[in-house]
């Protein structure tokens, strides 16, 4: 388990980012502005920083990181073993084009096992065989549902364009992750209420339904055009 744990931050060490263990967090609002007027929200509650999804989304894919390390080292399923090494390269990769987002808007990532990374992976530590895969596929579900959740948010109420774009981007790319995710927890026996109660809770995708619509993933080598930067986000062998 630790040395799994180790062995994931060595991977993100590999990528490039600053070590340091300090987040900077977002710009606080001026003390001295005056509160919205009654009935009417805050400025905060209708947009949101680039910050505060920088931070989330360096959150989540560590926490996908580090679960998907240890589903490709401890699952005994053979689809769930190689799913999470995909997973496992693609949040890093996604994590590294996080990296000049997170130098623009001065947010520092952090580089060491977070409490909540800890705290989840801890969760496996006991588990072997058909329940452990059974409880790894569904994290790995859960996890990218509420991902996806972020990414639309951001979508839709961050202003900086460059945000925005990665936001959209990732959005799309943790829609085939779960497509892909939920084959493999049939495979490995998560039963289907499980899984359409995960799944319920993923937003349709804009143009379609809760399934990616666009950009497709990369078919027999070839892959499609999803505007600028998303060359760097197309998914791996399997979708």
């Amino acid at each position: 388990m630790r040395k799994s744990v180790l062995n994931h931050w060595k991977s993100k060490l590999l990528i490039g980012a600053a070590a340091t263990l300090a987040v900077q967090t977002w710009a606080q609002p001026n003390p001295q502005s005056p509160p919205p007027a009654p009935g009417i929200s805050p400025p905060s509650a209708v947009k949101e920083q680039p910050a505060l999804f920088i931070k989330q989304a360096a959150s989540d894919n560590n926490l996908a990181i580090t679960l998907a390390d240890l589903g490709a080292t401890k699952a005994q399923n053979p689809d769930l073993k190689a799913f999470c090494s995909d997973i496992q390269k693609e949040h890093i990769q996604a994590n590294a084009q996080l990296q000049p987002l997170a130098q623009k808007y001065a947010v520092v990532l952090e580089q060491s096992p977070s409490r909540r990374e800890l705290r989840e992976a801890s969760k496996f530590e006991k588990l072997t065989g058909a329940e452990f895969d059974q409880k790894l596929a569904t994290a790995l579900l859960e996890g990218h549902q509420k991902s996806i959740v972020q990414c639309d948010k951001a979508g839709e109420a961050v202003e900086a364009p460059d945000v925005k774009q990665y936001a959209t981007e990732l959005g799309f790319k943790l829609r085939h992750h779960f497509e892909h995710g939920q084959e493999v927890a049939k495979t490995v026996g998560v039963d289907q209420a499980t899984i359409s109660a995960i799944a319920s809770k993923v937003p349709a995708a804009v143009g379609g339904t809760g399934s990616a619509q666009e950009p497709k993933p990369s078919v027999g080598g070839e892959k499609i055009d999803q505007g600028a930067g998303a060359k760097q986000l197309q998914p791996g062998a399997k979708p």
